[in-house]
């Protein structure tokens, strides 16, 4: 099997994930405050 050159380095697949993380962080507490604050949110 050849190696293929369309694989992704370390970083990207590092921003990728800590992306992922802080996106899915940003999104949970926004949930909760729209449930704390209402219509001030």
């Amino acid at each position: 099997m050849e190696a293929s050159k369309d694989k992704f380095s370390f970083n990207a697949t590092w921003s990728m994930a800590v992306g992922g993380m802080v996106g899915g962080g940003i999104f949970s507490v926004i949930g909760v405050l729209i449930h704390t604050a209402g219509q001030w949110a």
